[in-house]
């Protein structure tokens, strides 16, 4: 007889069990009964044949549907671990956009900053020259005021050198409104680039080069590449110290065909600016900088780039965090010599 459910077995045994281990006690307690070990090996009658193996049957349904609901449970499980697994997947990368969101939005907010500072350190010279010329233009126009003045009364009887001193100071007053007016144009141009992934991109590419062509921290895989090695800290030394000197020859650069020659170029390039810094170590008195020079950014600005860069190039695997256990992360980066 073939059981095709646990209330086909209650009915047919007359049980008052309902769970399937209570109902699979009973049952294996009955087979004990009609089982042929109790009658050296046989049974006693056809009966008794009968009833075994319909208690045999049920087991086995019992046994089997068990397995069934377990394997059941067991694919619902999987199937929860796998939902699970893709909705902390998901919040990985929702983490992530979010981070790259939040350093973008700092790095506009630093980059803005610093366009208004430059700004504002370029007041001075501006100020000075206007107010100076201003005085000048007075006495230029009211000479009464000097002629009456103890001091200044000097200056009106040279006429004609006042005037071209007063030529002289409202001319330098424009190249010097106008020359500001340049270098702040320039250098919003300049650090508005950085938000730029065409500009990030590029920042990389010549770091790489320059790794090749100062020796940098690398190693040589079995496959001829060349396995540069490099914290944050690296990279923020250049992007201060070397990304705009660098960035100036980038034509130059590019119209170079082999790595070979590019390598070259920048060995030459950071030769040069050794040799000039060790020239201007020598020097006691250093020319005093009336203007802050366009597109300077600072230690923390560079940290903002450095951050947005490193985490731009790991999300599109071209570089990797090492297992080097040091107080900075340390990323590797692989290319052909």
């Amino acid at each position: 007889m073939k059981f095709t459910s646990v209330e086909e077995i209650i009915e047919h045994f007359s049980l008052n069990a309902q769970s399937r281990e209570d109902i699979k006690k009973i049952l294996k307690n009955l087979i004990k009964e009609y089982h042929p070990d109790k009658n050296m090996g046989d049974f006693q009658d056809d009966t008794q044949k009968s009833k075994f193996h319909e208690i045999n049957s049920a087991l086995e349904y019992l046994n089997s549907a068990s397995s069934e609901v377990l394997q059941s449970k067991q694919n619902e499980m999987l199937a929860l671990v796998n939902i699970l697994t893709e909705l902390s997947s998901i919040k990985k990368e929702e983490v992530k956009v979010e981070n790259f969101e939040a350093k973008n939005s700092s790095l506009k907010s630093k980059l803005n900053d610093s366009v208004n500072t430059f700004h504002k350190k370029n007041i001075t010279p501006k100020i000075t020259s206007l107010a100076l010329t201003s005085v000048l233009t007075t006495i230029w126009l009211f000479p009464s005021i000097v002629k009456d003045h103890p001091i200044l009364k000097t200056l009106y009887t040279y006429n004609e050198e006042f005037t071209l001193v007063w030529i002289i100071c409202l001319s330098l007053t424009a190249i010097i409104w106008f020359f500001t007016k340049y270098i702040e144009k320039k250098d919003e141009m300049i650090k508005q680039s950085f938000k730029l992934e065409s500009t990030q991109n590029n920042i990389f590419l010549l770091y790489t080069i320059w790794m090749r062509a100062t020796c940098r921290n690398y190693t040589m895989s079995e496959d001829n590449k060349f396995i540069a090695l490099f914290t944050k800290e690296d990279f923020i030394y250049f992007l201060m110290n070397r990304f705009s000197i660098l960035d100036t020859h980038a034509e130059e650069i590019e119209l170079l065909s082999s790595r070979y020659e590019r390598i070259k170029l920048v060995e030459e390039i950071e030769n040069h600016l050794k040799y000039n810094l060790r020239k201007n170590k020598l020097k006691t008195i250093r020319p005093l900088k009336l203007f802050p020079v366009a597109g300077e950014i600072d230690i923390e600005t560079a940290q903002l780039i450095s951050d947005l860069l490193i985490e731009r190039l790991i999300t599109k695997e071209v570089i990797s965090k090492t297992g080097t256990k040091s107080l900075s992360d340390t990323f590797q980066f692989a290319y052909d010599y």
